[in-house]
């Protein structure tokens, strides 16, 4: 049966490729947490509401868990210089901007349902997830680039010493943010204590040696 076949009750499906399919996919993911949660996520009701067949949705991928976190962080983007990071003002501004972007989306779907997500996820995607924020692992990567950036910016400015900080020192608030996420609902002004009270103050004392 092709993709232009239309099951009972159900809306025709769209022959869809690329983008164009795993945005409709990943919008379906998002509508139907919102309505069910998590628990009432599956890929039978993500299929239907996306036009498209559970074979395509598992071609994609291995488990819900795999699912939910590529339709979260779909969207995910750290800001770019030019009007945040390292072109910002000062470190803390920079840092702000960076850790209100990465926590958007565990913010978005607050602790309960982040905390099934993690529970449900397989090895490889846990790794991924507790990497940092998004649920990727080139963004991962990408986060950690950023980081690097805005402490050179800082270092230039006068903000900090002349030490490099180690990578591990580098992510390590982003540890106290995932797990603030994860425990109860962050708001702004927790997330720039995060920033002043301990991002700050560890890479100011590892950078002075």
């Amino acid at each position: 049966m092709s993709e232009q076949s239309r099951d009972a009750g159900t809306a025709p499906r769209t022959r869809r490729r690329g983008t164009e399919l795993e945005d409709a996919i990943h919008e379906a993911v998002l509508a139907e947490l919102r309505e069910h949660g998590y628990a009432g996520v599956g890929f039978a009701g993500v299929a239907k509401r996306a036009r498209t067949s559970r074979p395509v949705l598992a071609r994609r991928y291995a488990s819900r868990a795999q699912m939910v976190a590529a339709a979260v962080t779909s969207n995910f983007e750290p800001p770019e210089p030019g009007g945040a990071g390292p072109a910002a003002a000062t470190m803390r501004t920079g840092l702000i901007d960076l850790f209100t972007a990465i926590s958007a989306p565990s913010r978005r779907l607050g602790p309960q349902t982040s905390r099934a997500l993690l529970g449900e996820a397989d090895q490889e995607l846990l790794d991924e997830l507790m990497a940092g924020l998004p649920g990727d692992a080139e963004l991962a990567a990408r986060v950690e680039s950023f980081l690097r950036d805005i402490t050179t910016a800082a270092r230039a400015r006068g903000e900090l010493g002349p030490r490099d900080i180690p990578a591990h020192v580098l992510t390590a608030p982003l540890a106290v943010l995932r797990f603030a996420v994860l425990e109860r609902e962050v708001d702004d002004a927790e997330l720039a204590r995060i920033v002043d009270d301990i991002a700050i103050p560890l890479y100011r004392v590892t950078a002075q040696g």
